[in-house]
């Protein structure tokens, strides 16, 4: 059966070569200047995908040439006879769909097929042909006319309340005009925080963002960035800004930016927010008793003399109606009953939900609930007493024996960390050379980070770790961990693949628990892992909450490789952690059930 597939498949690839059709296709590109490192056609087929028409590599297209300067780019691509093909031209380089920092065309709604909008192409001729010229995102057939009138657009955003980020503020749209998705930079001559810039636009209506901060590709960049209007005001999927041009100049703003109501920003301004709290069996009946009560930052932390009382409104809710002023930072906790017989959350009990994270060194103390004051009025998200059921902490642990550390500190940033390049503050209080900090995260993400010998404020900073591609992941080998319980633990040696555990002992690289497979599977699927040392090995199921499902092994094995089937018959779809657990090694892996 083997020798009849390859012989079939011989047949085939013998059979395009054989009666393919040299297609030309060409491109006008007067009306859009051609990017430096060239003009592409590219399709998701396999004879457009890449140069060497096979889709198991990137979608790197087919580069044109221009060889007279005549603005007229053109490739010939063998296509066999008969097949119809989907296309679409580039303006820049790209390997992949969906991270792409060159231009494909966008405006071929009118003639383009499928869900993408395509340009398509049926082979109905032999030995060679040519495909229709077309103006680059234009679809009618033949050169470019003379450029569409364009009119001069200035854009303002005011950016006093999120500041400047030190690589600038760019407006960034999907379209060509916009230059998405490097984006346009704007400049702030006066040094008021307003920032500006005028784009010469033909009419027609655009979608666009501001962005605060360089970026080169549409994913590349930290969420925090990117505008994400409060009170909805952004149109299509991504929640954009939209403007509307005519035949006339006009200026867009200013807005303040991340914010939908046109204007320079108001910082400073009074605004009403709402807690609430839910209680529920005992602890509500305590509360219904002698009081519901909150206290903080804004009251000297005081629950013993004039705590904040709050309203009962049902279904165990508790809530309270006050004025702040806008970007005011608000640390809290609850507490049934007040003075002697008040019962307050623990710092335990706020867990991932409190602030006792990162920061200074040596300056832990208790574990707050924090808030920041927004810029319009606003519900808080439904708080419950004494626990924190939607976030875990992760304690990040990184060895620096092995380097000089910076004076300027060690740190973890970038990749989904918050902070951005600056990341947040690691600590060595005991001076054993492991630098520690903790973070929240909701249960069940996926984050990425690299640690920093140095702590800086941007992306160029040359202390980020250079992580080997053993142990990290994405565009810039991040490292990455899967969190899926409270007080989680993550240790890694700076630079290197090698963790640390809980006792600080070094991992040996020799022992591991393999990618398992098949994941996502049904519902069985095989565990293969090794070790270099005879010893005991545990190898445990747990759901996200941490509860122990199923243990598949818990016994000695000689040195070597080894597979254990976990059949799952007995238990319903989700995700689960398996657990591999020596004397000198730990590690895990989420896996999903699918039935």
């Amino acid at each position: 059966m083997r020798i009849a597939t390859n012989i079939y498949l011989l047949y085939i690839f013998l059979n395009s070569i054989l009666f393919s059709t040299d297609v030309t296709f060409s491109v006008d590109m007067s009306n859009t200047p051609a990017h430096p490192d060239g003009v592409y056609i590219v399709g998701g087929n396999q004879y457009l995908v890449n140069e060497e028409q096979n889709e198991d590599n990137p979608p790197t297209g087919w580069l044109l040439q221009d060889d007279d300067g005549d603005d007229i780019w053109q490739v010939v691509v063998p296509i066999p006879f008969g097949e119809t093909v989907q296309y679409k031209f580039r303006n820049g380089p790209c390997d992949n769909w969906d991270n792409c920092g060159a231009i494909f065309e966008d405006a071929l709604q009118d003639c383009g097929v499928g869900e993408w909008y395509d340009r398509q192409i049926t082979i109905d001729q032999e030995g060679q042909m040519s495909a229709d010229l077309f103006c680059f995102n234009i679809c009618e057939v033949g050169e470019c006319g003379a450029p569409p009138e364009t009119v001069p657009i200035t854009f303002y955003v005011d950016m006093e309340i999120t500041g400047a980020n030190s690589s600038g503020v760019y407006l960034v749209g999907g379209s060509s005009y916009l230059q998405g998705p490097t984006g346009i930079a704007m400049s702030d001559d006066d040094g008021d925080q307003i920032w500006e810039v005028t784009v010469e636009l033909p009419p027609g209506s655009y979608t666009f963002k501001f962005r605060n901060g360089y970026c080169d590709s549409w994913n590349s960049c930290p969420q925090n960035f990117w505008e994400d209007f409060e009170g909805e005001c952004g149109v299509g999927e991504w929640g954009d800004r939209t403007v509307t041009v005519e035949d006339q100049s006009f200026s867009y703003g200013p807005y303040c930016f991340d914010f939908c109501q046109q204007g320079e920003c108001q910082p400073d301004v009074p605004i009403d927010v709402q807690w609430q709290v839910q209680l529920e069996g005992d602890q509500l009946e305590e509360a219904l008793s002698c009081g519901m009560n909150i206290y903080g930052n804004f009251n000297g932390f005081d629950y013993f003399v004039n705590p904040y009382e709050m309203d009962y409104q049902g279904n165990g809710i508790f809530t309270l109606d006050e004025t702040f002023t806008s970007g005011e930072e608000l640390l809290y906790k609850y507490a049934i009953c007040s003075g002697v017989n008040a019962t307050t959350e623990s710092n335990e009990g706020v867990g991932g939900c409190g602030t006792a994270f990162g920061g200074e060194c040596g300056t832990t103390n208790a574990n707050w609930r924090h808030q920041s004051v927004p810029y319009t009025p606003t519900t808080f998200d439904l708080d419950y007493f004494n626990q924190c059921p939607g976030y875990a902490r992760v304690s990040f642990n990184v060895d620096m024996n092995n380097q000089a550390v910076s004076g300027a500190g060690v740190c973890i940033a970038g990749g989904t960390m918050p902070g951005g390049p600056e990341g947040t503050q690691m600590c060595d209080l005991d001076g054993d050379g492991i630098y520690t900090t903790i973070l929240p995260f909701p249960y069940d993400t996926h984050q990425t980070y690299k640690f920093v010998n140095g702590c800086g404020d941007t992306w160029e900073n040359e202390g980020f770790e250079l992580v080997p591609d053993a142990c990290s992941e994405g565009e810039w080998n991040d490292r990455y961990v899967d969190v899926y319980e409270d007080n989680q633990y993550v240790g890694h040696v700076f630079g290197v693949c090698d963790d640390i555990l809980d006792n600080d002992y070094i991992s040996p690289s020799n022992y591991s628990l393999n990618e398992i497979y098949p994941n996502p599977f049904n519902p069985i699927t095989e565990i293969n892992f090794s070790n270099e040392f005879f010893g005991n090995i545990s190898i445990k199921v747990y759901d996200l909450q941490g509860k122990l499902v199923s243990i598949l092994s818990d016994k000695y094995f000689q040195p070597g490789e080894h597979s254990i089937v976990w059949d799952a018959h007995n238990l319903s779809s989700g995700s689960y952690i398996i657990r591999m657990q020596s004397s000198n090694f730990e590690s895990s892996q989420l896996v999903t059930l699918i039935k």
